[in-house]
């Protein structure tokens, strides 16, 4: 459609669309199905802990609230009840469904419903039309807050590494005595798996 994304990494969310005014002027949008939307609300039990860990859902949205973008949009690509069906033995209901926009809502994020990829595709295009070309470079992860302790630092850092949320990172951290540690002696860290392992070797090079 006459448009050219740049392709690469990003900390939080599957696109950011850039604006003149920097953070306070883009959108940041994590895209789900709506079968993939269902499936980032289950939770799982931690094997090593035995404690119940909630949907991956909640630590992407805590990743787009940390990037410093005011603008944070879910897009729900598809039919949500027809697939519920297929759910059900899982215990997902209309009220569970309710139950997570509100739990959304609070991240301060929008839920934007599209029939298909072609109607998703047709909205990052609309709000792509809405913005000028970036005066500057945009940064997606905001700097550290100076108020933040020499530990929540250490966390803040952690969690800019792929698939690494808040309980991923305090993990890591009782793990490891410091960061260099963790990263020094990551292929012998219980604290991630073989897959984050390799993400975070690739970035580290």
């Amino acid at each position: 459609m006459g448009y050219h994304p740049k392709m690469q990494f990003l900390p939080a969310g599957d696109f950011l669309i850039l604006g003149k005014r920097r953070e306070n002027d883009s959108t940041l949008i994590e895209r789900k199905t709506a079968s993939d939307f269902l499936g980032s609300l289950e939770g799982k039990k931690d094997r090593e802990t035995g404690l119940w860990e909630k949907g991956r859902l909640w630590d992407q949205l805590e990743r787009m609230q940390d990037s410093g973008v005011q603008d944070r949009r879910v897009i729900i690509e598809g039919n949500i009840t027809q697939r519920l069906t297929a759910w059900r033995k899982k215990g997902f209901t209309k009220l569970r469904i309710w139950g997570a926009y509100h739990g959304i809502s609070k991240f301060n994020t929008e839920i934007v419903h599209t029939k298909n990829m072609g109607e998703t595709i047709e909205y990052l295009i609309y709000l792509i039309d809405k913005k000028g070309k970036p005066k500057s470079e945009f940064a997606l992860r905001a700097s550290a807050n100076k108020k933040m302790t020499l530990e929540q630092k250490r966390l803040y850092l952690l969690q800019g590494l792929p698939n690494i949320g808040p309980k991923t990172a305090r993990k890591i951290r009782r793990e490891h005595k410091t960061v260099m540690d963790f990263f020094k002696k990551i292929d012998k860290s219980n604290a991630v798996g073989t897959k984050t392992k390799k993400e975070i070797k690739k970035i580290l090079g």
